[in-house]
């Protein structure tokens, strides 16, 4: 279970930052591109919101993939009974004030405390020791040199779509090269994988 769950998170953290770092960079353009110029005020939304493409399938994880299979009901349960509670709390008090932006900070805290107390209520049923790894630090760093390189690039097309393209090509190469630079767990299994084939 331990080696399962470890694997698991390895791969889910690499490819949700991945897939974060792509959509924080490019969410003004795809706002234009997508919903047109009259919703350029919910960038700060959609940018704010991005950060459940992590927190969430990390939290998953901890309760589907170990505490629902390993009947763990109470660890899994609490969390969202929390989750729900803090959410109705989080609303009735920032909503009448920030409107749509309050609801969106009230949704990214209710899935980060989620989140945390997915981990931290199972951490007596398996050891979280590869939680904090030099290579997840080294992927956390990534991500933010990565997200702000991809934030600075200029639009060099006239089209917000061909800009997100060009954008996230790049991003996806230094993150391909970084990450097989440092030997990613993820990278070593796709050698293993393409050796096998080979073979």
């Amino acid at each position: 279970v331990y080696m399962y769950t470890k694997k698991a998170f390895n791969y889910t953290l690499t490819f949700s930052l991945i897939l974060f770092s792509i959509i924080f960079a490019n969410t003004k353009e795809f706002v234009v591109w997508f919903f047109g110029p009259k919703f350029v005020p919910m960038t700060a939304n959609m940018m704010i919101v991005s950060f459940i493409i992590i927190l969430n399938p990390i939290g998953g994880i901890f309760s589907n993939q170990f505490a629902l299979a390993m009947e763990k009901d109470k660890e899994y349960g609490i969390p969202l009974i929390i989750g729900s509670i803090v959410s109705l709390l989080g609303n009735y008090i920032l909503v009448p004030i920030y409107n749509a932006l309050g609801a969106t900070i009230v949704l990214v805290f209710v899935e980060l405390i989620v989140c945390i107390l997915r981990i931290v209520l199972i951490k007596d049923f398996i050891n979280l020791q590869f939680l904090i790894t030099k290579q997840i630090l080294i992927e956390l760093g990534l991500t933010i040199a990565i997200t702000i390189t991809g934030l600075l690039l200029p639009s060099i097309f006239a089209n917000s779509f061909f800009n997100i393209a060009y954008k996230s090509m790049v991003m996806l190469l230094l993150f391909g090269i970084i990450l097989f630079t440092t030997k990613s767990e993820v990278v070593l299994d796709v050698k293993k994988i393409l050796k096998g084939t080979k073979n």
